[in-house]
């Protein structure tokens, strides 16, 4: 007779192991590890138990929140980061000086001429050569008030050099001179910075009639020819006549400028001056190496606008005088042909190469001591005959 087998204990219940041991992958059971948990049955009468408390405590509903919050920290970690690199850039571009307008812009958009000064503002704009306080008047020039009535004026039309980009209010030669008006003349300061010729015949056309100009200067510059074309104030037709066209459309750049002038001191930024200066291309003493001299629509259509702003003056018998700022001899010897041909009286400014003394060395632009020349020359010019008694020297 074979012996009977031991009595067996009951198997116990899927899943389930006693508390005082642990089954390991082999061998003898082990005591149980503090830190595990004891096994719980998988089922009870077909039911799944609960499960326990996480030790964190964490809910459903607090797990759902986090979720729901996760994104925003995310978005809160990425502006951070965004705004430590612009601080960072910021001040490398501060350290760098290469940023040449610090400040807010004085210009804005024109439905008429594309672009104007804004009227009855006053902003400082800094470079690493100068620092430059601007105002102009309600009439959206630079300058003091204009009187109610003009007897007679001296209209001065022109772009940065004639504006006086670069000096202080009263620096420039415009203000100089009208030290030395006599009673009753006004000098009009409509000069105004990055516009070609085109816009000189809106202003002859639709202002100069109310100012009375006894004399109009029109002052060129050699980046005029690219200033035509981008203005896009005129264009040649077949025949080679102008043709009116609507300015180009308000910019992003522009509507972002307004943008940035509203947050309290974001347009003081380098970074943004950086950028204003990448959009509005080299200093003006590069502008002849950024333009092809061998484009005939630039050429051509520069002379026809100069030309139509002397037919302009002729037909209201308005005595013209020009004033030629051009360091690049082929663009200077275009100008004055261009006068001579119409029997222009001509000023031919000194250059950068003549006398570096008058302008800034980087920026390019007559410096104080070239705006006293300047108003020397002008003065000279305008009391010779034919403009002689359009000014008169005030008694000293």
């Amino acid at each position: 007779m074979e012996p009977e087998d031991p009595p067996r204990r009951p198997s116990p219940e899927p899943g389930w192991y006693p508390r005082a041991c642990v089954v390991g992958r082999d061998g003898p059971p082990r005591p149980p590890s503090p830190l595990l948990p004891p096994r719980l049955p998988a089922a009870v009468g077909g039911q799944i138990p609960p499960s326990p408390p996480s030790v964190t405590g964490s809910t459903p509903a607090a797990a759902a929140a986090a979720r729901r919050t996760r994104p925003l920290t995310r978005i809160g970690l990425a502006a951070a980061t965004l705004v430590v690199c612009l601080l960072a850039a910021e001040l490398v571009a501060r350290v760098s000086g290469l940023a040449r307008n610090v400040g807010p812009t004085f210009t804005e958009w024109d439905a008429e001429d594309g672009v104007r000064l804004r009227r009855g503002y006053s902003c400082v704009r800094r470079t690493p050569e100068f620092t430059m306080r601007f105002t102009t008047n309600s009439a959206g020039y630079r300058g003091a008030e204009l009187p109610a009535r003009i007897e007679r004026s001296v209209l001065f039309l022109g772009d940065s050099f004639t504006m006086g980009y670069g000096v202080d209010d009263g620096s420039e030669f415009v203000a100089r001179l009208a030290e030395r008006a006599g009673p009753g003349l006004t000098l009009v300061n409509a000069g105004l910075g990055g516009t070609g010729n085109g816009r000189w015949i809106h202003v002859l056309e639709r202002d100069a009639p109310a100012l009375s100009p006894a004399v109009v200067v029109l002052q060129v510059c050699e980046n005029d020819f690219e200033d035509n074309l981008s203005d896009g104030l005129y264009v040649l037709d077949a025949r080679g006549e102008l043709v009116t066209t609507p300015p180009p459309e308000r910019g992003v750049l522009r509507r972002l400028s307004r943008i940035i002038e509203w947050v309290p001191g974001l347009a003081e930024s380098h970074l943004v001056a950086l950028g204003r200066g990448l959009r509005s291309g080299p200093p003006p003493e590069h502008a002849a190496q950024a333009v092809d001299h061998s484009r005939p629509p630039a050429a051509e259509l520069t002379r026809r606008l100069i030309e139509r702003a002397l037919e302009v003056c002729a037909e209201r018998s308005w005595p013209v005088l020009g004033l030629v700022c051009a360091g690049d001899a082929s663009r200077r010897e275009f100008f004055v042909e261009v006068f001579r041909a119409r029997g222009t009286p001509l000023l031919v400014a000194p250059t950068k190469g003549e006398r570096p003394e008058l302008y800034y060395r980087v920026d390019g632009h007559w410096n104080e001591r070239g705006h006293a020349e300047m108003a020397e020359l002008v003065w000279r010019a305008v009391s010779s005959p034919p403009f002689a008694g359009a000014l008169s020297r005030s008694d000293r």
